[in-house]
């Protein structure tokens, strides 16, 4: 597999300066079509604590490694008349045993006039959309440590373009397992009883952009064990999204709270460690304690000519009641500094320095180590 992401590599170099720089745009009738697409190769050293392990078991390794992050991707716009979509594929490869080719988007959207506009199908939640510059971990862009990420989705959009924007969704979440404790006989897993309402407001002023948005949902935790009762569980979160750009430095930043967030933030469990935001199941009354998260990132973007250096960091924690009544909490963070190159307005360059702490179980007994990556992130967009 190496040596495939090493021959893509050199084939992405050459590809700079022999691929016309705009995207091809053709019409079949009266439709117009556009081909999209960006090729993203990382190439980096890891140096990987893994924590607190069995005694004899390796506790540290260090690999280098050539591959595509997994966001490699390509697809297709259409338009015609009122009606426009659009499909895009990811590729990755199939080492970690999900599939190499995805759906990543999928959608419809009914211009309506005025600002107004409906869509259906799949991609981004607006719940927290708005991303760091972060490239390694697999580009997860601090995706669980500070940035709440709640996935491609199926959504049902309404969306109203004016001096003030806003979206309102019901928002199809991901379903996933709720495993209350390893030592525990009982597994739920999770059904939505209805689809998730979320919803944003973008103002903008000067150089200031401001986006408040929510999600609220309630859940149902079904016993796989008999005779024991379903639990409906209540989930939502509040985010507020900020950008402010100057002359001299573009400061972006996200600030959230969540409560039992794990069936809608994918990012909770991306990383080292999962179950983050999830409530605990309370064995001496048959129910389950919320879980109360709480996070965010910060950005700073600084010019140097034609190209520019981000720095920044990101913080989450969640805060976690056990089954005896005591509060423990869980906490992540992560730091990055890069330096973007832009060698054609189609491709850039980022040479990065990350490191991503996972924390301590909520014992405060084992800890789950930490990643540093000293790298460089190529991209070309077509």
């Amino acid at each position: 597999m190496k040596k495939f992401w090493v021959s893509a590599l050199a084939v992405l170099l050459v590809a700079v300066f022999a691929i016309p720089a705009a995207a091809a745009t053709f019409k079949i009738g009266d439709a117009d079509f556009k081909l999209s697409g960006s090729v993203r190769v990382n190439a980096a050293y890891q140096i990987s604590d893994k924590g607190d392990r069995a005694v004899g078991t390796e506790d540290s390794e260090t690999d280098f490694f050539i591959k595509n992050p997994g966001n490699s991707r390509a697809g297709i716009w259409a338009k015609y008349e009122n009606v426009s979509g659009f499909i895009e594929y990811g590729f990755r490869d199939d080492s970690d045993g999900r599939d190499s080719l995805y759906a990543r988007h999928i959608f419809l959207t009914y211009d309506m006039g005025a600002g107004n506009s409906f869509t259906v199908g799949q991609t981004y939640s607006v719940l927290g959309l708005h991303f760091a510059n972060n490239e390694m971990n697999y580009s997860r862009s601090l995706f669980g440590f500070g940035n709440l990420y709640s996935g491609r989705v199926p959504v049902v959009r309404y969306t109203h373009k004016g001096d003030i924007t806003y979206n309102i969704e019901l928002v199809n979440t991901d379903t996933v397992d709720y495993v209350p404790g390893e030592e525990d006989p009982l597994r739920y897993v999770s059904n939505e009883v209805l689809p998730a309402l979320a919803g944003n407001l973008i103002y903008k002023t000067g150089g200031l952009t401001l986006t408040p948005s929510f999600l609220v949902q309630q859940y149902e935790l079904t016993a796989a064990t008999d005779g024991v009762d379903d639990i409906d569980v209540l989930a939502y979160a509040l985010c507020l999204d900020t950008v402010y750009k100057l002359d001299a430095v573009t400061i972006d930043a996200q600030v959230w709270y969540a409560q039992n967030g794990a069936i809608f933030a994918d990012a909770f469990d991306a990383v080292r460690g999962s179950g983050f935001g999830a409530p605990v199941y309370d064995w001496t009354n048959g129910d389950i304690e919320d879980t109360a998260t709480y996070g965010g990132w910060l950005q700073f973007t600084i010019p140097v000519d034609k190209n520019a250096v981000s720095l920044g960091a990101g913080y989450q924690q969640a805060e976690i009641d056990d089954t005896l009544g005591t509060e423990d909490d869980w906490s992540r963070y992560g730091l990055f500094a890069n330096y973007r190159l832009n060698v054609t307005p189609q491709f850039f360059v980022q040479p990065e320095l990350a490191y991503y702490n996972y924390g301590e179980d909520v014992n405060g007994v084992n800890e789950y180590g930490s990643d540093t990556f000293v790298g460089v992130h190529f991209r070309y967009n077509f």
